[in-house]
C-alpha cells in the first residue's frame, strides 16, 4: 500500500492534496492501493469524491516532529511501502525518521536542503538547472527532477485538441489587481477579437465574481467559469489562453495552449520570466509595477499572437516538449521500484 501525508486547509494551499490526489490515482489505476494520512479533518471531500481512503491523525500540522511516532505505527499496521509526503512543514528530521520505517518520496519545492529520504521530487527545475541534481549526487536519493516529472491529472493527459475561436482567461485562485477585468475589456476594445469567445476562469478569492456574472449576461461571448469540473476540456477548446505563473501554467502546457503568461507574486516572478525567455509562452511582465500597462502588453501581444498561425504553432509544440501530461506516470514507475525492492 502506497502512503500519502499530506494536509490542506486556509492556510496550505490544496494544489499540495490535489498532486498527491494525481499521483495516487495513477497508483489506483495500476492496481495499487492507497492511503492517505492528514492531521486534521479538512477538505477530505476531494478525497471522498474519488473514493479515496484516508485517515486523520488528529496532530498540528504545524509542528510535524510531534506526530512521527503516531505515524510510524500507522504505517506499520497499515503496511504502507513507500510514503509520499508534500508539506511545507516537514523537517529533515522528521522526514529521516520517517526514512527509518519506510522509502520516502518527499515533494520538494524550495529546495532548501538536502533531505535523508530515498526520493525527492523537484519538479520545477529547467534542463540546464542541475544544482539540485548536484547537491544529492553523494547521497543514497533517487532525485526526480525536471519539468517531465510534473504530477498533473488525468485530465492533462495527451489528447486532441478541439481549437475553437476563444480565449482563456485565468489568474488562479485570486486577483488582487482586478487583471482579469482589464483584459476582458480591453478585448472587447479590438476589432480583430470582437468575434472571439472569451472564458473567465476565476477561483473563489476573486474579487470581481459578481463583474464577471453581470459581464456573462450582457455579452454572449463572455463565459463566466467557477470550481470547473474538467479543466482541460476547456484548456482544449481555447486558441490562446492568459494565465498568471503558477501550476495553470503546467496544464496548458500539456494541453499545448499558446499562452501569454504574466505575475503578480515571487514565487511566480521568475518561472515566467524564464517560460518567455524560453520561448514556451509569451511573457507580459509583472502586474504589480504597473496593472493597466501590463494588461495592455498583454492585449497587445494577444492580438498579434491571435493573427499569427506560425508564432501559435512554435509556441504549442515548445508546450509540449516541456510538459507532456505524463509526469504522475513516471513518478509511479520509478516509486514502485522502491517498493518491489523493500517487498
Amino acid at each position: 500500500m502506497i502512503g500519502f501525508r499530506v494536509d490542506a486547509n486556509e492556510t496550505i494551499a490544496t494544489g499540495h492534496l490535489m498532486r498527491c490526489i494525481a499521483i495516487a490515482q495513477e497508483f489506483l489505476r495500476r492496481g495499487e492501493e492507497v492511503l492517505f494520512f492528514l492531521a486534521e479533518e479538512k477538505e477530505t471531500k476531494r478525497l471522498k469524491e474519488r473514493n479515496i481512503p484516508y485517515r486523520i491523525l488528529h496532530t498540528d500540522w504545524r509542528e510535524l516532529d510531534g506526530e512521527v511516532s503516531q505515524l510510524k505505527e500507522e504505517l506499520k499496521k497499515e503496511g504502507i511501502s513507500v510514503l509520499v509526503v508534500d508539506s511545507y512543514q516537514a523537517t529533515a528530521r522528521y522526514l529521516g525518521q520517517l526514512e527509518q520505517a519506510v522509502p520516502v518520496c518527499y515533494v520538494d519545492d524550495m529546495a532548501g536542503e538536502v533531505y535523508p529520504v530515498s526520493y525527492v521530487l523537484h519538479y520545477g527545475d529547467w534542463m540546464e538547472d542541475d544544482g539540485y541534481r548536484k547537491a544529492y549526487q553523494n547521497q543514497h536519493t533517487t532525485v526526480l527532477a525536471g519539468m517531465q516529472y510534473v504530477p498533473l491529472r488525468q485530465e492533462f493527459y495527451p489528447a486532441v485538441k478541439k481549437d475553437e475561436k476563444a480565449i482563456l482567461l485565468t489568474t488562479g485562485g485570486t486577483d488582487p489587481y482586478h487583471m482579469t477585468r482589464r483584459l476582458v475589456e480591453g478585448i472587447r476594445r479590438e476589432d480583430s477579437l470582437s468575434e472571439t469567445d472569451i472564458h473567465i476562469v476565476a477561483g473563489s478569492m476573486n474579487p470581481d465574481l459578481d463583474v464577471f456574472r453581470q459581464m456573462e449576461e450582457k455579452d454572449t461571448k463572455i463565459h463566466f467559469h467557477y470550481n470547473v469540473n474538467c479543466m482541460g476540456d476547456l484548456m482544449r477548446k481555447c486558441d490562446a489562453a492568459v494565465s498568471a505563473g503558477g501550476t495553470t501554467l503546467f496544464e496548458l502546457c500539456a494541453c499545448k495552449v499558446p499562452t501569454i503568461c504574466f505575475s503578480f507574486a515571487d514565487n511566480q516572478a521568475g518561472f515566467t520570466r524564464k517560460m518567455g525567455e524560453h520561448q514556451v509562452m509569451l511573457y507580459a511582465g509583472d502586474a504589480r509595477e504597473n496593472p493597466a500597462k501590463t494588461a495592455s502588453v498583454i492585449i497587445e501581444k494577444l492580438v498579434g499572437l491571435c493573427g499569427d498561425k506560425e508564432l501559435s504553432h512554435s509556441l504549442s509544440e515548445n508546450m509540449g516538449k516541456l510538459v507532456d501530461g505524463k509526469g504522475v506516470g513516471r513518478i509511479v514507475d520509478a516509486l514502485l521500484k522502491s517498493k518491489e525492492y523493500f517487498q
